[in-house]
């Protein structure tokens, strides 16, 4: 007697459909591996930049777009100025000069300047066309006390300054001089100062005549101090001198005079007794 198919098949089928929320279900954990595999990958990422940065801090020079390398292989004759020649010549000195944009390497040829290579001020002069440069030197860095005493040339960046030589024998490249620098120049344009003007070309508003000019003879000296007047007037004669007394006074004085004679004429008139008078005075005694 066969085994029963029927109850096998329901089993498989409701085996099956409980497993398919099991597959559903195993797909979550794939998305979550994947964002952390991403997530790692940026953490090497940045630990990778970090790495090369604390190694080399700057970046690699990348040439711009279109750039094409120089060709060093060109013959150029740098003269006198080449790393070589300059180490090779005994007694050689490397002057460090600045100048202005208007003064040219071979207008510098033929100048003069004062040989003190440790002090610090004017040195030479040099023309050129309307406007004339001074030449100043500059003194090398110390901490003397004698330099601070010296003028301020300004521009002292020249002394950090350090110069590169091209050598031919190595495709024209710059090496750092052989040689330190000797001197260090400075040309700088001449402040500008005031015309002159010329006094026989003002206009003369007002002239005064010509001094009169008198024969030595005919002057006689006199010292007079400052403030003084002149000579005084001559004095007077002694009957002649004021006494201090006011003429009002002298006046009031003379009327009263002139009253008290008056007073004294009446006073005389009365004394004289009139004969009436008198033998009325008489009779009355008797």
């Amino acid at each position: 007697m066969s085994p029963p198919t029927a109850p096998i098949t329901s089993t498989s089928s409701a085996r099956s459909k409980k497993q398919k929320p099991t597959e559903k279900r195993a797909k979550k954990p794939a998305k979550v591996a994947a964002a952390a595999s991403s997530s790692d990958a940026e953490d090497r990422t940045m630990l990778a930049h970090e790495q090369t940065r604390s190694v080399d801090p700057t970046p690699a020079y990348v040439p711009p777009a279109g750039s094409v390398p120089a060709d060093l292989d060109v013959d150029v004759d740098f003269g006198e100025f080449d790393y070589d020649a300059v180490a090779a010549e005994e007694g050689a000195e490397l002057w460090l000069v600045r100048a202005p944009t208007a003064v040219k390497a071979k207008n510098l040829q033929g100048i003069q300047v004062l040989s003190s290579a440790g002090v610090s001020g004017r040195v030479g002069e040099l023309s050129r066309k309307s406007t004339a440069y001074d030449i100043w030197s500059l003194s090398p860095p110390s901490s003397s006390s004698g330099d601070r005493h010296q003028p301020h040339v300004g521009a002292e960046e020249l002394n950090g300054l350090s110069v590169l030589l091209p050598r031919k024998q190595k495709g024209g490249k710059l090496f750092l001089a052989p040689k330190s620098v000797a001197r260090h120049l400075v040309v700088a344009a001449r402040p500008a100062e005031p015309m002159r003007r010329d006094a026989a070309s003002d206009p003369v508003t007002f002239q005064n005549p010509p001094r009169e000019a008198y024969p030595d003879e005919a002057l006689t000296h006199r010292f007079r101090p400052y403030g003084d007047l002149g000579d005084p007037p001559p004095a007077p004669p002694e009957d002649q001198l004021d006494l201090g007394v006011d003429d009002r006074h002298a006046e009031e004085g003379g009327a009263r005079e002139k009253e008290k004679e008056k007073r004294k004429k009446r006073r005389g008139g009365e004394a004289v007794e009139s004969p009436k008078k008198a033998k009325r005075a008489k009779t009355a005694t008797s």
